[in-house]
């Protein structure tokens, strides 16, 4: 009997020294892992706060300590929100929401940013998040908070943000003065269209009215020459007969008298004939512009002693030329060859006439000094530059083109292109 019992007292005694140990070594094992938890909470850069059910601090590590500028017997046993926020109640507003209360009333972890204040009363933009300690039976008995500072990353926000409003505004502005402008460009393209409208139409009444003055010009010289033809031509013709009747019944000395005053009706005659032909030639619309062409080229070689030769190409399927078209282009020969007379200088004249079955291509070359139109300041090229807009002028009516290629000291090529029939309508030229 006294063995049994010395027995079980030693059992007694070796089982309570092993729970003892049992008991040491669960100790040390869990302070191995609290330090080793603490450990890790510490070398986390964001701050890091253990609370209690009723939110009151059980620990905090080295970072949260230096955001909040507290030492951990400042904090410890206080109610989070006090230390956080200087405030006697808990955080539940649009400012601080709490994240505990979030997470009672969702049963999940929460993030929430809130704004603290530094040593020097600067803000802190936090972000807070909640994580539940659960007890075996599932509830939460203690809370982690993990305070990350976001400061930066909010004013880069809000310096995006700002920069976003001001471009926003530039946008704004500058939309409004392209609007504006737009509208001015609006504005000046209809004056402009209005402008442009009126200067088309005071050109093609200028047109007009150089078509009109050349024709009841035409019309003069064909008024002119039939007055030198039949009146002073004639008066001239019969003077020469009657004095030429009176050389049997004068005396004889008044016979070299009469003769010169003979020769001198002649000149007259001719020079009349002459100024006829240059008015309007009546060969222009008896034998056609080829025949006309042909004599004027011949008149001004006489007259001017300068080389000007004559070329016609016609295919022979080409129809009659209108007349007023023969005229327009026998005036403007003329003129480009009187031009060539008074201005160029040249010694070489080459007149070339081109027929189609459709249109007419005269081209005038020579040889001279050239000139240039864009010098308005030469009295010459004044003179030549009204002469070419008129023909121009009169060639753009029924439909024909002028082109000008002439250049200082190499002479000059104008190129006069018309249709054979007039379209629309027609210059009454001999009326």
């Amino acid at each position: 009997m006294l063995v049994k019992q010395i027995i079980k007292m030693k059992y007694e005694t070796l089982q309570k020294s092993a729970q003892e140990l049992f008991q040491k070594i669960e100790q040390k094992t869990f302070n191995y892992k609290q330090y080793k938890l603490e450990n890790i909470a510490q070398a986390i850069t964001d701050g890091l706060l253990l609370v209690s059910h009723d939110m009151k601090i059980l620990w905090a590590n080295q970072a949260f300590l230096e955001q909040c500028s507290k030492k951990m017997e400042d904090i410890l046993g206080r109610q989070c929100y006090e230390v956080n926020h200087e405030s006697l109640m808990a955080c539940n507003d649009v400012l601080h929401p709490c994240p505990i209360i979030q997470l009672k009333k969702n049963n999940s972890s929460q993030t929430t940013v809130h704004v603290h204040y530094d040593e020097h009363g600067e803000n802190i933009f936090v972000e807070v998040t909640v994580y539940p300690i659960l007890d075996e039976e599932g509830k939460s008995i203690q809370y982690v908070l993990l305070y990350k500072n976001i400061t930066e990353q909010k004013r880069a926000e809000e310096i995006m943000i700002k920069a976003h409003e001001k471009l926003e505004s530039e946008v704004e502005k500058r939309t409004k003065d392209i609007l504006v402008i737009n509208e001015q460009l609006r504005y000046e393209i209809e004056v402009r269209k209005a402008v442009e409208e009126k200067l088309r139409m005071h050109q093609k009444r200028l047109r007009s009215l150089a078509t009109q003055l050349s024709s009841m010009e035409a019309k003069d010289r064909k008024h002119l020459a039939n007055v030198l033809h039949d009146r002073v031509g004639q008066s001239l013709a019969v003077a020469k007969i009657k004095l030429k009747g009176l050389e049997k019944s004068i005396p004889h000395a008044f016979l070299p008298t009469l003769g010169m005053i003979t020769d001198l009706l002649e000149q007259s005659i001719q020079d009349t004939r002459s100024l006829t032909m240059e008015l309007s030639p009546t060969i222009l619309y008896e034998l056609g512009l080829d025949a006309a062409l042909d004599w004027l080229v011949e008149q001004f070689q006489k007259q001017h002693g300068i080389s000007f030769s004559l070329k016609i190409d016609d295919d022979h399927k080409s129809e009659s030329i209108h007349k007023d078209i023969a005229g327009i282009l026998f005036q403007a020969v003329r003129e480009l060859f009187i031009n060539i007379v008074k201005h160029a200088r040249a010694t070489n004249v080459k007149l070339s006439l081109v027929k189609t079955h459709d249109k007419i291509q005269i081209i005038v070359e020579d040889n001279g000094v050239g000139f240039d139109l864009h010098q308005e300041d030469s009295s010459a090229n004044k003179s030549m530059g009204f002469g070419l807009f008129n023909i121009r002028e009169r060639l753009e009516e029924v439909k024909g083109s002028l082109e000008i290629h002439s250049e200082i000291g190499k002479g000059s090529k104008i190129v006069l292109v018309s249709p054979i029939q007039i379209e629309s309508h027609s210059f009454d030229i001999e009326a």
